[in-house]
């Protein structure tokens, strides 16, 4: 059985504004540090446009010891920070710094705040852990880790803290370009990231594949005989819809190494 590096389990930022909440993760190129989301946990679509449920983000996340360690927390005004999208693909980034080349400065942008006076560092991804939709493998287990706010009751979870769900890839949507997980997802869990174990024995590598965006629904149609009203039954079948990682590569305009 495979388990995730420490620090992988430390990747999940929780998103929460005054509508909402959602998954994401910082991921880093060689000039910038962004944070990648889905696009509707940050956008609503009215009239066939898109805009901003909010102006006002919160972010939280933690270090490489995330079971320990005090939450990294960041608040973001959305109205003055720079922000890359695919209104198609469902996916959003949001510039948070821009890095010195010799990495030793952090600039952080307009409409970005660190709430946490620590010397703890955010864990970002790195462009060579990530995998393209072309190499992604069918059957090849996999973790997707996010915040899913709506399950529990009672404070059966800790809201603030990522949850793990480990599954499998079960398809390819390649008319669509999507990647289909055997991984039940749930409200919170949208723009939480879709990690692939890759198997070279003796060698295991984590790449990243991904961004989570829906899950499938079981519809389940019920009509009566006697009035002729139909009625549709939605639940969640276990499976889930990922975009490729190849959409944020395209918004950064970085190619994995």
């Amino acid at each position: 059985m495979r388990s995730l590096p420490d620090d992988n389990l430390s990747y999940p930022v929780l998103l929460e504004t005054p509508n909402g909440s959602g998954s994401g993760f910082y991921f880093r190129t060689d000039k910038k540090i962004f944070l990648v989301t889905a696009l509707h946990v940050l956008y609503q679509k009215e009239n066939n446009t898109w805009s901003l449920n909010s102006d006002d983000l919160k972010l939280t996340s933690y270090d490489k010891f995330p079971n320990i360690s005090e939450a990294i927390e960041f608040q973001v005004d959305l109205s003055k920070a720079s922000i890359r999208k695919d209104d198609d693909k469902d996916i959003a980034l949001i510039e948070m710094a821009n890095i010195s080349m010799d990495n030793s400065n952090i600039q952080w942008l307009d409409g970005i705040k660190k709430l946490t006076q620590k010397t703890a560092n955010i864990v970002v991804v790195q462009p060579n852990t990530l995998k393209v939709f072309r190499d992604v493998l069918v059957s090849n287990d996999v973790f997707i880790l996010g915040f899913p706010s709506s399950l529990g009751t009672s404070k059966q979870i800790e809201e603030k803290r990522p949850l793990l769900r480990k599954g499998v890839v079960a398809g390819i949507n390649t008319k669509n370009k999507t990647i289909i997980l055997d991984c039940p997802v749930y409200f919170g869990n949208s723009g939480g990231m879709a990690i692939e174990v890759e198997e070279d024995l003796p060698n295991v590598k984590y790449r990243v594949i991904g961004v989570v965006s829906q899950y499938i629904p079981f519809v389940e149609q019920l009509k009566s005989l006697e009035l002729g009203y139909i009625n549709l039954n939605f639940e969640n079948s276990g499976y889930s819809v990922v975009v490729p990682i190849d959409t944020i590569i395209e918004l950064t305009q970085e190619k994995p190494e």
